[in-house]
């Protein structure tokens, strides 16, 4: 998984990762969740929200998954459940189901019920996920433990009303069909399973590592910072930090902009090494003069990326 402030190059780093394990024989899925993706633009090949395989690298797929994608799986998944379940109670017809599915979070819970998905299909050998920026990834990562926590709260409601419900329908001279009340309870045991797949996908070191990107300058080192914090405190294994966009000392040599600014920046590329812990690593990327697009650019920068061909 990569992550960081939007514009720091974690795109640029996936792709690049994504590149690589497919070049090493690994049946490699790039996946891009962010609102405004542009792994088309870095390939100069459509993708779009279907699984495709990428043009003249073998083993490498990839996929732009968008919240329209994610809401049509979740209706098609669990729309059914929501629809017997509702109106077992009251009097609805099936746009209920489109109702629920613009909760706020079920996009975020079911993006990563379709990344688990993937992994448990075992279809690829590895799944390169390039995440959305980094509010959005912290909201996405902590939403499985609050989705829990939210449905115990909804499955006592349930109850009540559940249970008041059946005293009023035993008590109406009117038949009013044979509802399922307590199937509710099933559908949210079944969601409360999931997220805790996903919290154990997310944490586990055997299988998922979290790389995060920054560049060194003073906003986004220090949100960077926090981003790691949030992640330590959630359990969440940091594999590498990748600081992007560095400047070379021959490249500011007869520079006085250059010589400024790289003073400025290993300034805060020393503030990063002080203040991380010792077995983080730490991978610095030159700032190159041309732009990241199509193969030559992606394979160049995989060389920066894994310079001692790990």
């Amino acid at each position: 998984m990569f992550g960081g402030k939007g514009g720091v190059g974690k795109t640029t780093c996936a792709c690049a990762t994504a590149f690589r394990l497919s070049k090493e024989g690994f049946k490699t899925l790039l996946i891009s969740s962010d609102p405004t993706p542009s792994l088309s633009d870095m390939f100069t090949k459509h993708i779009g929200n279907m699984i495709v395989p990428v043009r003249n690298i073998d083993n490498l797929f990839a996929v732009e998954i968008d919240r329209e994608t994610v809401v049509h799986r979740w209706k098609s998944k669990f729309g059914d459940e929501v629809y017997r379940v509702v109106s077992s109670l009251l009097p609805v017809d099936r746009g209920v189901i489109d109702y629920v599915a613009e909760a706020p979070g079920i996009d975020e819970e079911f993006l990563l019920d379709y990344i688990l998905e993937l992994f448990e299909e075992r279809i690829y050998d590895k799944i390169v996920w390039d995440t959305a920026p980094a509010g959005h990834t912290l909201r996405l990562l902590q939403y499985p433990e609050i989705f829990t926590s939210h449905l115990d709260v909804v499955g006592k409601t349930y109850y009540r009303i559940a249970s008041g419900y059946q005293r009023i329908k035993r008590a109406s001279t009117r038949p009013r069909g044979k509802g399922k009340p307590m199937s509710l309870l099933e559908t949210l045991e079944k969601w409360r399973a999931l997220a805790q797949r996903v919290i154990h996908l997310i944490r586990d070191v055997n299988t998922t590592e979290f790389e995060v990107v920054t560049i060194p300058e003073a906003m986004v080192v220090n949100l960077t910072m926090r981003l790691l914090s949030t992640f330590e405190g959630y359990g969440i294994p940091v594999g590498h930090l990748i600081v992007n966009n560095v400047i070379r000392s021959q490249d500011a040599a007869e520079c006085s902009f250059l010589k400024k600014k790289r003073r400025t920046q290993l300034k805060w590329i020393s503030y990063i090494r002080e203040h991380l812990r010792p077995q983080l690593k730490i991978t610095e990327i030159p700032l190159l003069s041309s732009d990241l697009q199509g193969l030559q650019s992606i394979h160049q920068f995989a060389r920066y990326l894994f310079p001692h061909g790990n």
